[in-house]
C-alpha cells in the first residue's frame, strides 16, 4: 500500500467537535449543505491544465487482447476506487481486457456490467499508482464547462474541451450531449467538471453530425457501482427541515454569528478544494439525523481521502466499515485505514488495530494490531490506550503485567474513556497493579457510571453493581471524599 509523508492539518479541524444541535443550527442555516460540489472559476486561465494535472494519472488506456496476445481494441477507463476501472461495456468485450499505463498492462476482470448504458466495471489485480477520480453530486447543467481525457487512436492522455450542450433521450438512454471532440479510443474516458469531478462518461459520436457526441451521465456510474446519492434538498425542504428543527425543541434563531461565520469560511475553503475542511465538512454532515447524511458525507470524505487527506481517509474507511452509503467492505476500509495510520493519525491508527485484530477485511494478527495500538496510545488516543492496557491484563502478544495494564487503563481513564474507568475502578477494589483503594475504586466506577449514557443496559447495570459493592465496604466519610473527587474530576486534554 502507498504511504504518504506526513499531513499537516489545522489542529481545530482535527479535534474541535460540536454538539448534534449546533451542527444542525449550523446545517440548516447553510442553505443545503448536502448539495454543493466544490467549484473553481471556470475563467482561470490554466484551469485546463489544472485539471489534467490532477485527473490525467487516473485516466487509462484500455485494450482487448486475443489469446495471442494480439490488439483487438483500444478505449479509455479511469480509476473510481481501489482497483477499480469504469470503462464503456462495448470496450471491455471481444477478448481478453487488460488496464494499460506507462507501459504497464495488467489484466482485468469485468465485475459489473450496464448493457444498456454501455458500462463496465473493472477490477484489477494489481494496483495502480493514482488517486482515483470523484463522482460529482451535482447535477450536469446546459452550458456548463466540461474537461474530457482519453486516448483518441492511442494517443494517451489527451484532454479536449468543450460545454454540455444538453440532456437527452436517445433510444431510451439517458445521455449528456456534449461539444469536446471525442475519436476513436476515447470513448470511456471521464468527462470531468470544473473541479475535476466526474459528471458523465464518453460513449459515442454521430458521425454525420458535427459535434454530437455523448457521455453516460454519473449518476449511472454510481447506481452500478452500488453507491448512494447525497440527499439534494429543495428550498421547501430546508424550510421544512428548519420548521421541523424549532419543533423539535432547537433554537429557530440563527446560530451564533462567529460559529456561523467560522463554518461558513470552513465551507468556502472545502469548495476551493481544501482537503482538510472537505474532510471537516464531511463529518459535519454525517452527524445529522438525515437518512441520507452518510452518502452525503461519503462524497466529501472521498475529496478529502483523494487528496491524501488523513482525516477524509478515516471518515471514507468508517463508512466502508459500516455499510453506511457504500457496500460494506472490510479490506477497503482496511486500504483508507492504512493511508491514513501511515501519516501518523492516531485514530485511524487505533481503528485499524481494531480490524487487524478481528481479522475483518485482512489476516488476523494480533501482535500488529497492538503495534498500531502503542502508536495511537503514545499519541494520547483515548481508546488504544485502553486496549493496549488489555493486553497486558491477558498476557496476549505481550507477558501479562498488571501494573503497565493499570498505568494504561489510568492514561486512558483520565482521557475519559469509560472503559478505562471500569477497569481502572476494578483494578484499585481488588489491588490488582495498584494498592488497593477503595476511595480511588468507588470514583472511577462512579465516573464509569455516569459516562454509561451511550452504553448497554447490562454494561451499566454491570458498573453499578460493582459500584455498590464497593461502596457497602466503605465508611460515610470514604464515601463522601469518593464523591467529591469524583464531582472535581476533569479529562484530561
Amino acid at each position: 500500500m502507498q504511504s504518504f509523508e506526513p499531513h499537516n492539518i489545522p489542529q481545530a479541524y482535527a479535534t474541535q467537535r460540536y454538539s448534534l444541535t449546533k451542527v444542525l443550527g449550523i446545517v440548516a442555516a447553510i442553505s443545503s449543505v448536502t448539495s454543493i460540489a466544490n467549484r473553481v472559476n471556470a475563467q482561470e486561465p490554466d484551469l485546463a491544465a489544472k485539471i489534467y494535472r490532477s485527473a490525467s494519472p487516473a485516466v487509462f488506456v484500455v485494450s482487448v487482447r486475443n489469446e495471442s496476445g494480439a490488439l483487438i481494441s483500444l478505449g479509455t477507463g479511469f480509476l473510481i476506487a481501489k482497483n477499480t476501472v469504469v470503462t464503456n461495456l462495448h470496450v471491455a468485450s471481444g477478448g481478453v481486457v487488460f488496464v494499460e499505463a506507462g507501459g504497464v498492462r495488467v489484466r482485468a476482470d469485468v465485475t459489473r456490467r450496464d448493457a444498456h448504458n454501455d458500462l463496465a466495471i473493472l477490477k484489477i489485480t494489481a494496483g495502480l499508482e493514482a488517486q482515483s477520480l470523484a463522482l460529482s453530486t451535482e447535477e450536469p447543467l446546459s452550458g456548463q464547462s466540461i474537461f474530457v481525457i482519453g486516448n483518441p487512436e492511442g494517443l494517451e492522455k489527451t484532454i479536449s474541451t468543450g460545454v454540455i450542450s444538453g440532456r437527452r433521450n436517445l433510444n431510451g438512454r439517458d445521455l449528456l450531449q456534449i461539444t469536446a471532440p471525442i475519436s476513436h479510443g476515447s470513448s470511456g474516458g471521464p468527462v470531468l467538471n470544473s473541479s475535476g469531478q466526474i459528471v458523465g462518461i464518453t460513449v459515442a459520436m454521430l458521425s454525420e453530425g458535427q459535434n454530437l457526441n455523448f457521455a453516460v451521465p454519473a449518476d449511472r456510474i454510481r447506481s452500478l457501482l452500488g453507491w448512494g446519492r447525497p440527499d439534494v434538498q429543495t428550498d421547501a425542504e430546508d424550510e421544512k427541515f428548519s420548521s421541523s428543527m424549532h419543533s423539535s425543541g432547537h433554537p429557530a434563531d440563527p446560530p451564533d454569528p462567529a460559529t456561523k461565520a467560522a463554518f461558513t469560511k470552513i465551507l468556502e475553503a472545502a469548495n476551493r478544494g481544501v482537503p482538510a475542511a472537505q474532510a471537516l465538512i464531511g463529518s459535519f454532515i454525517e452527524m445529522s439525523d438525515s437518512p441520507n447524511a452518510p452518502a452525503a458525507a461519503e462524497h466529501w470524505y472521498r475529496l478529502a481521502a483523494n487528496q491524501g487527506d488523513p482525516a477524509g481517509q478515516l471518515g471514507l474507511g468508517k463508512l466502508y466499515e459500516k455499510g453506511k452509503a457504500l457496500p460494506q467492505d472490510y479490506a477497503e476500509a482496511v486500504y483508507w485505514y492504512k493511508k491514513a495510520a501511515d501519516q501518523g493519525y492516531a485514530p485511524a491508527q487505533t481503528s485499524l488495530g481494531v480490524l487487524l485484530y478481528q481479522g475483518h477485511g485482512v489476516e488476523r494478527n494480533p501482535a500488529l494490531a497492538l503495534t498500531w495500538w502503542r502508536k495511537a496510545a503514545d499519541q494520547g488516543d483515548a481508546d488504544a490506550q485502553v486496549r493496549v492496557g488489555a493486553f497486558y491484563e491477558t498476557g496476549e502478544v505481550v507477558p501479562q503485567d498488571f501494573p503497565k495494564a493499570a498505568e494504561w487503563f489510568e492514561k486512558s481513564a483520565e482521557r475519559g474513556n469509560v472503559a478505562a474507568q471500569e477497569m481502572l475502578g476494578m483494578y484499585y477494589a481488588f489491588g490488582r497493579g495498584v494498592p488497593k483503594n477503595d476511595i480511588r475504586a468507588y470514583m472511577w466506577l462512579n465516573l464509569a457510571v455516569a459516562n454509561s449514557t451511550n452504553c448497554s443496559d447490562e454494561e451499566r447495570q454491570r458498573r453499578t453493581k460493582m459500584r455498590n459493592e464497593v461502596a457497602g465496604s466503605m465508611t460515610s466519610e470514604q464515601l463522601v471524599e469518593a464523591q467529591r473527587l469524583a464531582s472535581e474530576w476533569r479529562p484530561s486534554k
